[in-house]
């Protein structure tokens, strides 16, 4: 029979040296895998980085817009309540109308103004066509024409 070996039995550079020489065997193995994973890694990392700068700037964006809206509530809540102190106000110094009074007697009757400008109206239809006229005196005879192109003979 053997006896048991303990730890102490291997000599301290073998576990060094199993280690190291496993790795040098799976390295080439691996070596594809870590890459493809780096390079997804990087791909999905600028991806979401552009996402992310895009929400950040769609909520920079959104933070301006809910700040001038901020303001514009906050001149409409102004401008309400001067209107409503200067409705106050008004109705403090201007008295309420009372119901209409009775109507008065007609004028005297006014001067006639100046004459206006007449607008044509529409145009009327043509009437029937008129008798022919005698016929009028002969005129002048013309002048003479050039003479033509001799024919054939």
């Amino acid at each position: 029979a053997q006896p048991a070996h303990t730890v102490t039995d291997i000599p301290a550079g073998w576990p060094h040296e199993v280690a190291k020489q496993t790795v040098s065997q799976l390295v080439p193995t691996v070596q594809p895998y870590l890459a493809k994973l780096a390079h997804d890694y990087t791909e999905r990392s600028q991806f979401e980085d552009g996402e992310i700068a895009a929400l950040r700037e769609k909520a920079r964006q959104e933070d301006i817009e809910v700040s001038r809206l901020e303001d514009s509530s906050e001149n409409l809540k102004d401008k309400t309540r001067r209107m409503v102190r200067e409705l106050a106000r008004l109705r403090r110094t201007k008295p309420v109308p009372g119901p209409p009074g009775l109507r008065g007697p007609p004028g005297k009757q006014g001067i006639q103004g100046p004459e206006g400008v007449g607008l044509p109206g529409l145009q009327g239809q043509t009437g029937p066509a008129g008798p022919v006229g005698p016929a009028g005196l002969q005129g002048p005879k013309g002048a003479t024409g050039r003479a033509g192109a001799e024919g054939p003979a």
